[in-house]
C-alpha cells in the first residue's frame, strides 16, 4: 500500500500484526483515542491495559508478603494442659497457638478469633499489646479463657490486622464444642469473657 500511496485501516487486536504492518497505530479505549503514534508504543499500551493498575499488583504483593511473614503450624484448646474438644459449661481453658515469623510482627497486629455456629465473633484478643513486637523464629501463644461461653460449636481462626483489612492466616484452625442444652441463651460478645495472654 506504502508504493501505490495508498492507506490501508488494520482494525485489529493482533498486536504482532499492528507491529508488523502499520508504521502508525491508534488506540482506542472505551470508544475515544488513548494514543496514536508507534505501532510498539500502542502494542505495549494495548497489551498494558489488561494489566491491573500498579497500585493493585502493589497492594497484592505487599499482602502475600505480610500474609507470608507468619506460619500457624497449630492451635488447639486444651483443659489443665490436656487437649480436649469438649468442654464442660464454665470449664476455663486455654487457647494454645504454635507459629512462626519470617520476620518481626507487631503483636497488636496479630489477632485469635473465636466465632460460634451461627459464625458470630464471640471472642477476639490480640496477641499483645501495642508496643510488643513478636521476634522471628519460632513462638507459642497462650491465652487463658475464663469461660462464660454459651453451649454450641466454636471455631478458632487466626488472623492478621493490616491497615485496611484483617487477612486469615489460619482459617478454621481448631474447633471445639461446650456441652450445654438448647434453652440457654447464646452469647455474641459476652463482657464478662476475660483472657490473659502470653506469647513466648
Amino acid at each position: 500500500a506504502k508504493r501505490n500511496k495508498k492507506t490501508v485501516i488494520l482494525v485489529t487486536h493482533s498486536m504482532p500484526d499492528v507491529r508488523r504492518y502499520c508504521d502508525r497505530a491508534m488506540l482506542i479505549q472505551d470508544g475515544y483515542i488513548a494514543k496514536i503514534g508507534d505501532p510498539d508504543e500502542i502494542a505495549d499500551a494495548y497489551s498494558d491495559s489488561f494489566l491491573p493498575p500498579r497500585e493493585v499488583v502493589e497492594a497484592r504483593q505487599k499482602e502475600a508478603a505480610i500474609r507470608n511473614a507468619v506460619t500457624v503450624n497449630a492451635v488447639n484448646v486444651a483443659v489443665d494442659g490436656e487437649t480436649q474438644k469438649f468442654l464442660d459449661t464454665r470449664e476455663d481453658f486455654t487457647m494454645n497457638v504454635d507459629f512462626e515469623c519470617d520476620r518481626p510482627v507487631p503483636a497488636n497486629q496479630l489477632f485469635i478469633d473465636v466465632f460460634d455456629g451461627r459464625n458470630v465473633p464471640v471472642l477476639s484478643m490480640p496477641f499483645g499489646s501495642e508496643d510488643d513486637k513478636i521476634s522471628a523464629g519460632k513462638h507459642t501463644a497462650e491465652f487463658a479463657v475464663k469461660n462464660v461461653l454459651a453451649f454450641g460449636d466454636f471455631r478458632i481462626c487466626i488472623a492478621l490486622q493490616t491497615d485496611s483489612e484483617r487477612l486469615q492466616l489460619a482459617e478454621n484452625a481448631c474447633r471445639f464444642h461446650i456441652k450445654g442444652s438448647a434453652a440457654e441463651v447464646m452469647s455474641v460478645v459476652n463482657p464478662d469473657n476475660t483472657v490473659q495472654a502470653t506469647v513466648d
